[in-house]
């Protein structure tokens, strides 16, 4: 018994040695407990971000960083990095206190945080530049500022971030960064102007043979692309655009701040040679979309939604593009040089579907099926240089899209509610994503939710997503009718996307999330006992 005894009191005093630690970061200039690189990381004694993001020796497998609530003025580069592959250091707000890293600085850096690592979560916090800043080319002291980069590391995980009004990319997610989770983050406003819009919301690459997942992200309203799957040189003989799944995200209106609609999403590389190939990629569950008034069949602008393939010499190859929604202008969908395609279950609103002659070659694997596509003119499918086909000259030629349908625009017809998304770790919080013929009130759909019957909830506007728009209590029946015509009001200088379409969060209770401080953190007794395995 004795013995027993003894080995209790060790454990007692050595596990902690080996657990879960916490360390505690501040603002440089918080008003009562302030950062520093002279801290221990405790909370009496707390660091400073920066310092925080140095301490590879420190920071371990399973430990947390907790950022205390305040605006972190600077520009940051993480070397944390572990080899785990399940147990990673989390970077994040304390007891769902309020993080914005402020990147308008003078600084070298060219990111507001760059990450070189492994095994690490960065969540729930904001990304921008406060204040004014130069966002032309020609400005005095402009300078082109990313708002992630994630250049190099595997096992990353990026959730609920917010990046906004950074004059550059929103997040660049590079070839050396196998296995990234890009996750529920929400991203608008990115860029600069030049000659044209620069900036797109999220750069993607991956030359490892592991998937690169982009889930259920928001992203619009940048000066140049949504997300572009892309490189624009011949690889050094690699193949870096490949392995990506892009599931659940919404992209609208990308350009929009230049005056002009670019792609939301484009998959290619611009590779001359032909040797470097954009090939494994799958696009699922995905709305694509650009300000046009469906109601009256209207299509706004030349501007694209969607591009599959860009150069000649590198057609793309073993992309899958599923169950996706398709709204844009003249060139609403492009697919241009393209070798291999799934292309099935997709709504497609658009003046045309413009093809590149190479869809007429018979080596081409090209499987498409039970799509919907609504176009101006019955003639849908616009071959460059040879002429416009409709849906029978497409079907029996092809041999391609048997099962699939055309209607006019004016008949566009799709689910009001195209989204409802439960954010990862915050069980109370919701996305949902609307679009209708016009602005009206809606019927979201909770019963899957069986837990949230009876609970307050506020809604807001994505575009606007500090104001509250409505609120109430749930009914019995798990139904909410939610009023498209109570969007955050216009201000003469705002870009809004148009009253028939918008993406709102939905806020349920006072739950807290579960990733939060007082859920993870427990006393000291209880994660000993649950090591001890009680």
């Amino acid at each position: 018994m004795k013995k027993l005894l003894a080995i209790f009191v060790l454990q007692l005093f050595l596990l902690p040695l080996f657990a879960q630690k916490e360390f505690h970061v501040f603002p440089t200039n918080h008003k009562t407990t302030k950062g520093t690189p002279n801290g221990d990381g405790s909370l009496a004694n707390p660091w400073d971000l920066q310092t925080a993001l140095n301490k590879k020796a420190e920071v371990k497998a399973k430990d947390i960083i907790w950022l205390h609530g305040g605006v972190y003025k600077g520009r940051f580069s993480s070397s944390l990095s572990t080899n785990s592959p399940s147990e990673r250091i989390t970077v994040m707000p304390f007891q769902d206190e309020k993080v914005v890293l402020d990147g308008n600085v003078k600084s070298g850096r060219e990111a507001v945080l760059d990450v070189n690592g492994n095994g690490l979560i960065f969540k729930d916090f904001t990304v921008t530049f406060h204040g004014e800043f130069p966002r032309k080319t020609s400005d005095a002291g402009f300078k082109s500022i990313t708002g992630i980069n994630h250049r190099q590391g595997r096992n990353c995980v990026f959730q609920n971030i917010t990046i906004h009004n950074v004059p550059g990319s929103g997040f660049g997610s590079w070839k050396r960064t196998g296995n990234t989770e890009i996750r529920n983050c929400i991203i608008y406003n990115n860029g600069y102007m030049g000659k044209r819009g620069h900036g797109v919301g999220i750069y993607v690459q991956n030359e490892s043979n592991e998937q690169r997942l982009i889930e259920g992200n928001i992203i619009f309203s940048n000066y140049y692309k949504g997300i572009q799957v892309w490189s624009a040189s011949n690889g050094g003989g690699k193949q870096f655009v490949k392995n990506v799944i892009l599931k659940d995200n919404v992209v609208f209106n990308s350009g929009q701040p230049t005056g002009r609609f670019k792609d939301n999403l484009i998959v290619a590389t611009g590779d001359g040679k032909g040797q470097h190939i954009a090939h494994d990629i799958v696009v699922k569950d995905n709305v694509f979309y650009h300000n046009t008034d469906i109601k009256n069949g209207e299509i706004i602008g030349g501007g694209m939604s969607v591009t599959l393939g860009f150069n000649r010499n590198a057609p793309i190859r073993d992309v899958h593009f599923l169950e996706n929604v398709v709204v844009g202008g003249k060139d609403g969908l492009r697919l241009m040089h393209v070798k291999g395609l799934e292309f099935k279950g997709n709504t497609v609103y658009s003046e045309f579907v413009r093809l590149n002659p190479e869809f007429l070659k018979k080596d081409n694997n090209f499987k498409f099926s039970n799509n919907s596509y609504f176009t101006r003119r019955a003639t849908a499918f616009r071959f460059l240089k040879v002429g416009d086909y409709n849906l029978d000259r497409w079907q029996n030629e092809l041999k391609l899209d048997s099962d699939s349908k055309w209607g006019p625009s004016k008949a566009f017809k799709t689910e009001s509610v195209l989204k409802l998304l439960q954010i990862k770790d915050r069980p109370n919080e919701f996305l949902v994503n609307i679009l209708q013929p016009e602005a009206g009130t809606v019927a979201v759909d909770f019963s899957n939710y069986r837990d949230l019957k009876g609970q307050n909830f506020k809604i807001y506007d994505i575009e606007n997503p500090e104001k509250t728009i409505a609120s109430g209590q749930l009914a019995n029946d798990l139904g909410l009718n939610l009023d498209m015509t109570k969007a955050y009001t216009l201000n003469p200088s705002d870009q809004k996307s148009s009253p028939n379409f918008g993406v709102y969060k939905i806020v349920f209770g006072d739950v807290k999330m579960a990733s939060s401080s007082k859920q993870k953190r427990g006393s000291f007794i209880k994660r000993l006992f649950r090591n001890l395995g009680f």
